[in-house]
């Protein structure tokens, strides 16, 4: 049972959490991610994909963990399945800061499974600086949660007497 992996790039640090995360002490991964974060980089952003974590909260030396990782990267970018754990991160990185600015570059992005719009728009925030439609911000006061990207389902109508394509054998 792995508990992260993470790469170091040219732009900064990619990790991934995976489902062991919340099984493995803190003490396990967190001096992973501070030397990469510190000498592994060209840049100092981090992507943080917590998919895989599940909806179930971490504990609170886990958030604590990766909330001083956060702070330590500067610019952030954290897809997660479930805003609450957003919320709870980025209260986390709240209490972790010890000056005004804390991590105001982090942006929280709700993401189910593949979601590559919500991949493309945590990379170029990253890379670019573009923000995020709708995303989470720890900056703010008051955050305001809005799913990103927004989820409606929209399928085509068939017209009358049409079939639905098949696929060729």
């Amino acid at each position: 049972m792995k508990d992260i992996t993470v790469a170091a790039t040219d732009w900064g640090l990619h990790a991934v959490a995976c489902s062991g995360l919340r099984d493995a002490p803190p003490s396990a991964w967190l001096g992973t991610l501070r030397t990469a974060l510190s000498g592994g980089s060209n840049g100092r952003g981090l992507f943080l994909d917590l998919r895989e974590v599940g909806f179930s909260p971490l504990p609170s030396s886990h958030l604590g963990a990766l909330a001083s990782v956060v702070v330590q990267a500067g610019t952030s970018a954290v897809l997660v399945s479930d805003l609450r754990l957003g919320h709870a991160l980025c209260d986390a990185v709240r209490r972790s800061g010890t000056t005004g600015e804390t991590a105001a570059d982090l942006r929280v992005l709700s993401a189910d499974g593949r979601d590559r719009v919500a991949i493309a728009a945590a990379y170029q925030w990253l890379l670019n600086g573009r923000e995020p439609a709708d995303a989470l911000r720890v900056s703010d006061g008051r955050p305001s949660v809005l799913p990103f990207p927004t989820t409606t389902a929209q399928k085509r109508p068939n017209s009358p007497g049409s079939a639905p394509l098949r696929h060729a054998s």
